[in-house]
C-alpha cells in the first residue's frame, strides 16, 4: 500500500513540475514581449515624422490610393519620376526605376502599403493618429510595414541623388492587397505589368526581427524564408461521411515530425539564443535539444518552426439533402 502512494506521489511531483516548468516558459516569453521601452530622451526627427504623415493616411486594404499617391509625391520632389498603378478603383500601387548599366541584375525594394483593420476600441491610442509616446509611433502600419516602406524609400533616394551611373537597376515598389493575399497587388502587377519586374534578380522585403536592448542594436535578423500554409477544401455528401473525414484526420491535428530542422532555422535559434535567456541552452543546439527529447521545453512559437500541423477550420453541414 505504502508502495502505490510513493508512486502515486511521485507521478504527482512529476507532473507538477512539468506544469511549472511550462507555465515558467510561457510568463518568460510573455515578459518578454510585453517588456516596456523606456527611452533615454525623446528624439523626433524629419524621418519620425514622416512616418507619421505616412501612418495618419488610412490605407486599410482597399483603400491604398492615397498611400500610393502619398509615396509618388515623395519621389517626384526628389527628382525621380514615379508612376501610380490602379489595379481596381481605389486599390493604389506606385512604381519607380533608376536604370543601371548591366541588364539582368536588378534590385527590387518591395513594401506593401495597406494595413489591416483597426477597431479603435482594441487601440490604447488611435489607430491612426500616430501620436509618439516613449520615442514610439502608434499607429496602423508603424511597424507592418510604413516604418519599413520609407526606409527603402530613403535608401532609394539616397542612390537617385548621387546621380552615379548604376551598376544594375534599382526598382522601387509599393503595392497593395498584401493583407489580403496579394491577388491586387503584386499579383495583378505580375501577371498585367510584367514590364515592372523584367531585369530583377534579387528583391527586399519586410523579413526576419529586429532587436533593441539600452538604444543599442542587439540583433539584426534576415528572413530568407517563409512557412506557408495551404488551404484543401473537403466535401462529402452526407454528415455521416463528413464526421468519418473528421475522425480520420485527428490523429494529423497535433503537432508532428519535431525532428525536421531546416538549416536556416537551425542557425536562426543559434543566432537569437544570446537574447532568449531563460532557453538559451535550448536555443543554442537545437538538434541536441531534440535528440535529448526537450523539444517540449522549448516555446511554442520555436516549435512551429520544425512542424507540420493539419488544423480543421471548421466543419460546414448543409443539411437540404
Amino acid at each position: 500500500m505504502n508502495t502505490w502512494r510513493w508512486s502515486v506521489g511521485i507521478v504527482v511531483v512529476l507532473l507538477a513540475v512539468v506544469v511549472a516548468i511550462s507555465l515558467y516558459n510561457r510568463r518568460a516569453e510573455t515578459d518578454i514581449q510585453s517588456q516596456l521601452y523606456v527611452p533615454k530622451r525623446e528624439r523626433i526627427t524629419p524621418e519620425i515624422r514622416l512616418l507619421q504623415d505616412y501612418v495618419r493616411i488610412n490605407t486599410v486594404t482597399g483603400h491604398e490610393l492615397p498611400g500610393a499617391q502619398f509615396l509618388a509625391n515623395l519621389l517626384e520632389k526628389n527628382g525621380v519620376k514615379a508612376e501610380v498603378i490602379e489595379s481596381a478603383p481605389g486599390r493604389g500601387n506606385v512604381y519607380a526605376r533608376l536604370k543601371g548599366r548591366r541588364a539582368g541584375e536588378g534590385l527590387l525594394l518591395l513594401n506593401h502599403i495597406d494595413v489591416m483593420p483597426a477597431p479603435p476600441e482594441h487601440w490604447k491610442r488611435p489607430p491612426f493618429a500616430a501620436e509618439i509616446f516613449l520615442n514610439q509611433v502608434w499607429g496602423r502600419g508603424s511597424l507592418d510595414m510604413k516604418s519599413i516602406g520609407l526606409c527603402e524609400l530613403d535608401a532609394f533616394l539616397t542612390v537617385a541623388r548621387t546621380h552615379r551611373p548604376l551598376e544594375r537597376d534599382l526598382i522601387f515598389l509599393g503595392v497593395a492587397d498584401e493583407e489580403r493575399g496579394g491577388g491586387m497587388g503584386t499579383g495583378w502587377l505580375v501577371q498585367h505589368r510584367p514590364d515592372i519586374f523584367e531585369g530583377v534578380r534579387y528583391a527586399l522585403n519586410e523579413g526576419g526581427i529586429t532587436e533593441m536592448k539600452q538604444e543599442k542594436l542587439a540583433y539584426f535578423g534576415v528572413e530568407t524564408g517563409t512557412k506557408m500554409s495551404v488551404s484543401l477544401r473537403l466535401r462529402a455528401s452526407t454528415h455521416e461521411q463528413m464526421e468519418r473525414a473528421r475522425i480520420a484526420l485527428e490523429p494529423y491535428m497535433s503537432p508532428r515530425d519535431p525532428e525536421r530542422i531546416l538549416p536556416e532555422v537551425r542557425e536562426f535559434l543559434h543566432d537569437i539564443a544570446p537574447q532568449r535567456v531563460e532557453v538559451r541552452t535550448l536555443l543554442d543546439d537545437v538538434t541536441r535539444t531534440v535528440a535529448e527529447g526537450k523539444f517540449w521545453l522549448l516555446p511554442r512559437g520555436y516549435k512551429e518552426l520544425m512542424q507540420d500541423i493539419v488544423w480543421l477550420s471548421g466543419v460546414v453541414t448543409d443539411d437540404r439533402g
